[in-house]
């Protein structure tokens, strides 16, 4: 017992320990047709693990992120994601002309959670295949990203409020209401 709490840094196993190589890291031109996410600007690895439990949940098929080392905190991530981080497919990206140039390589819309010409949310019908762009909520989307935008969306709010949600929030409305769309077309 007390080697296991050694390697796990802590008691909270469950008396089990699974060794696993590195994962290898995807390419962006293998993305599949459906609910693709990129997101941008996520600092903390509890938001990035809420972000990945919440689109797994919503049926998301994949999240791009903008290549960092994560491994820092590979734990936290895995154990705010309740396991999805490892069951969706990540694509990492070097610079953002790789999504801008795999979404227009692929015919597949890229869409904007960003305020400037936007409609809302509710009145997008989206379409089988896209990508969706959520920036942070400090620093936002890039404005190379959102130019390339098929379509800038934004949540109506019920109130007079001019802040941007925080990120999971933000991803938890966006990715629900695609899936309550999906469901009933």
């Amino acid at each position: 017992r007390s080697e296991l709490d050694a390697l796990c840094d802590g008691t909270k196993h469950g008396g089990m320990l699974l060794e696993a190589d590195l994962c290898t890291k995807r390419k962006l031109e293998n993305i599949c047709s459906g609910f693709n996410v990129y997101v941008d600007g996520i600092e903390d690895p509890y938001n990035l693990g809420s972000i990945c439990r919440t689109l797994y949940a919503s049926g998301a098929k994949s999240l791009i992120l903008p290549l960092r080392d994560w491994s820092f905190a590979d734990k936290t991530i895995v154990k705010a994601s309740a396991g999805a981080f490892e069951k969706m497919d990540i694509y990492w990206i070097e610079k953002e002309e790789q999504l801008i140039h795999c979404c227009r390589a692929k015919d597949i819309p890229l869409y904007c959670a960003h305020r400037k010409d936007a409609i809302s949310l509710y009145e997008m019908n989206f379409p089988e295949s896209f990508v969706l762009a959520l920036g942070g909520s400090f620093r936002g989307l890039s404005s190379l990203v959102c130019e390339n935008s098929s379509q800038n969306i934004v949540i109506p709010y019920g109130n007079d409020f001019k802040n941007a949600l925080d990120a999971p929030s933000a991803i938890s409305v966006l990715s629900f209401e695609i899936l309550r769309q999906s469901k009933w077309q």
